[in-house]
């Protein structure tokens, strides 16, 4: 126990900004609940528990700081809420978490519950596509492990804000990525250095 309370303590001091008392104690909960549901429903994958503050929290958590004043974040294919749970818990935006797979937002409304994120967390089961027929926009969309960027762009496209931004977690195939998105979307594009991964990359798109 000792151990895993150190290697949270020094995978949070790895975060770019301070959280407070209440939002650790958030994100121990979090990942309480996360490991007791993964047990049944395989939400993360196994090999990946025992990492899961490196892994998991601090990957979601290091996107908090490129929402910037954005009051309104649509997470696509969110799973087991992240990043969409961790950045209800660490930030002041209201974050939608939409996926099509029933057990996985049973678990965030679980979560929802637990932590008190009523008013910061929206959870919908269903295809984000529906999403356009309603009308909506977000001034922030993000979704991690989901699809290669053009995909994601496809998917979403309609449902992001005038002056909006895509803030994508990406992996080491992210150059391939850029060079199909870019031969069918004129958009700009900055590129973030992980801080979980040496081959990572955070790219955040602009229509």
């Amino acid at each position: 126990m000792c151990q895993k309370v150190g290697m949270k303590q020094h995978v949070l001091s790895q975060l770019p900004f301070p959280i407070s008392p209440k939002q650790e104690e958030k994100l121990q909960q979090y990942v309480n609940l996360l490991l007791k549901w993964n047990k049944a429903f395989n939400l993360i994958g196994r090999s990946t528990e025992d990492d899961i503050w490196q892994r998991h929290i601090l990957d979601a958590a290091q996107l908090a700081p490129l929402l910037g004043e954005a009051k309104t974040v649509l997470d696509v294919g969110c799973g087991a809420g992240l990043p969409s749970v961790v950045l209800a818990i660490l930030g002041e935006a209201h974050i939608t978490a939409c996926e099509r797979i029933q057990k996985k937002t049973d678990f965030i409304k679980e979560v929802r519950r637990n932590l008190s994120l009523e008013e910061k967390l929206t959870v919908l089961s269903q295809d984000v596509r529906e999403l356009k027929a309603q009308g909506k926009t977000f001034e922030i969309i993000t979704a991690r492990a989901v699809a290669p960027l053009v995909e994601l762009v496809d998917l979403t496209e309609g449902l992001l804000a005038v002056g909006g931004k895509y803030v994508f977690p990406k992996g080491a195939e992210v150059q391939q990525e850029l060079i199909e998105l870019s031969a069918k979307y004129n958009m700009t594009i900055e590129r973030v250095s992980s801080i979980t991964s040496s081959t990572g990359e955070i790219i955040l798109l602009r229509e």
